[in-house]
């Protein structure tokens, strides 16, 4: 089992994006067929070192994450996120 983490600090300007941020990453869940699980959500505790939104997505094996990081679903949905975005940071395990 895989497990991608990604957080998302959005910038000032683009704040009012975070919902509708979550609500484009949720919906890959179904239309990526190698998403084992996903878990969206944004910040409840705002802090300078907190970011403000957090993807967990689990894959059985590194090949679906791979996959997963090619599907056009994917790619656009994470185009149009990165656009509000001052950082994106990962961790895989």
């Amino acid at each position: 089992m895989i497990t991608h983490v990604v957080l998302f600090k959005f910038r000032d300007e683009c704040a009012g994006k975070i919902d509708t941020s979550q609500k484009m990453l949720s919906s890959l869940h179904g239309r990526v067929p190698q998403i084992r699980s996903l878990s969206v959500g944004s910040n409840i505790l705002p802090s300078a070192r907190a970011y403000d939104l957090c993807l967990i997505a689990t894959f059985d094996s590194l090949e679906d994450l791979a996959d997963y990081r090619a599907h056009p679903e994917h790619r656009s949905v994470a185009r149009e996120v990165d656009r509000y975005c001052q950082s994106t940071v990962s961790v895989d395990y």
